[in-house]
């Protein structure tokens, strides 16, 4: 398993990305947007969701795993999220939109929409694609936002028709387990980065009937599934280990001092943070494996087997 990470470098705006396991960068390119999702593999085609945090819009490109080559793109709405590749088909939120994507040429197949703000994440399993948005507000005498609602929504695969939702508070992550699906729910406060976040994470069968939830702590993000247990991340660099059965903690062990960004993995967790340290931790020894440190911020990690 080979994990891939897009950083961002806060000086000049531009982003790139490195692949290499566990040390080594096998190559480095720069994309002129502000940032690069990257995720989604079909034969030797990566695909990537480039960024632009101002009023244009952005991309979605299909990428040569080996030559960095661009193969394709199509202009997309701003707030373009990581593309999702499965069983021959390519997925990819942007703004509050959802595409189906001919992953050949780009064309669209279809389009759907979330209701409650912007699209978050999304997840593909059989024949629904699972979707979480969250609505936000400007702060009042202080700058950046804070969110106030948000949705769990399960859409046909086939036709983008929604199956089901769940509407209510601020959604910050979601996962999808072997049964369940896993939604982080927190009212956050932003301005460059998240500032202050109390939450928990809420389990949900597959036909949207809720199961429980966890104790609140202050949840970063999205939840990952593993083998042995649901590890949420805490905006302090700690990871909990939860019970599948009830959410009940079962361990945390704080592994960075800085913001985490983005975690992918299940025997291994990849966790990457806003100072650029990517770190491998064992689930089933909860130990560090090995760090290392980029001179960019992470913004996602994703794995190419």
């Amino acid at each position: 398993v080979t994990p891939l990470a897009s950083a961002q470098e806060n000086s000049s705006n531009r982003s790139g990305f490195h692949i290499g396991f566990p040390l080594e960068s096998k190559w480095e390119t720069s994309i002129n947007y502000d940032a690069a999702n990257i995720g989604g593999y079909i034969g030797n085609s990566v695909y990537v969701g480039l960024v632009g945090f101002g009023a244009g819009n952005g991309r979605l490109a299909a990428l040569d795993i080996n030559s960095v080559e661009e193969k394709w793109s199509m202009e997309l709405p701003n707030l373009v999220g990581t593309p999702i590749a499965d069983r021959g088909s390519l997925f990819i939120r942007a703004g509050n939109k959802v595409f189906s994507v001919n992953p050949n040429n780009g064309s669209k197949i279809w389009e759907s929409r979330f209701s409650q703000g912007q699209g978050r994440f999304l997840s593909v399993q059989d024949d629904q694609i699972f979707g979480v948005s969250t609505r936000a507000e400007q702060r009042e005498n202080a700058d950046g936002f804070r969110t106030i609602s948000g949705e769990l929504v399960s859409f046909d695969r086939k036709t983008g028709n929604r199956n089901w939702e769940v509407e209510g508070e601020p959604v910050s992550g979601m996962a999808v387990g072997e049964n369940n699906v896993f939604v982080t729910f927190s009212e956050d406060v932003y301005n460059e980065f998240l500032i202050e976040s109390a939450g928990s994470i809420h389990a949900y069968t597959k036909s949207g009937e809720y199961l429980w939830n966890t104790d609140e702590f202050s949840p970063f993000g999205y939840p990952v599934p593993t083998d042995s247990v649901l590890v949420g991340v805490g905006r302090g660099g700690t990871l909990y280990g939860f019970g599948y059965s009830s959410g009940r903690k079962q361990w945390e062990r704080n592994i960075t001092s800085n913001i985490p960004r983005s975690i992918e993995g299940d025997v291994i967790l990849y966790l990457g943070d806003s100072s650029g340290q990517i770190t491998a931790f064992s689930v089933e020894n909860q130990s560090v494996l090995w760090q290392r440190q980029f001179d960019r911020t992470i913004r996602w990690l994703s794995q190419y087997d």
